[in-house]
């Protein structure tokens, strides 16, 4: 978590690997789990390549940021409907 001027910031920064090359894949911000602390889900949106692409698997990395409102004690990263990671020790930059 990340303080500032403006609204502080969560980041959220990973890596995932896509089956083939060409894929689009991005961090969305999900809904927030109210809990004492709330829980933010991250959702892994990924799109298959249109048309001809590599065969072999790719990596992605990636990094997002969303404003929070309130004490964020974990993070749960979402692929469909499957849980691919849990932060549960959010740093905070001072």
């Amino acid at each position: 978590m990340m303080p500032g001027p403006e609204r502080p910031k969560l980041w959220v920064t990973g890596n995932v690997t896509a089956p083939t090359g060409a894929w689009a894949v991005a961090l969305e911000r999900g809904p927030l789990q109210e809990s004492h602390p709330a829980v933010q889900q991250v959702l892994v949106r990924a799109a298959p390549p249109r048309g001809a692409s590599p065969q072999a698997p790719e990596r992605h990395e990636l990094r997002a940021s969303f404003p929070y409102e309130q004490e964020i004690g974990a993070v749960t990263v979402r692929c469909g409907r499957d849980v691919i990671a849990t932060i549960g020790s959010i740093e905070k930059a001072y």
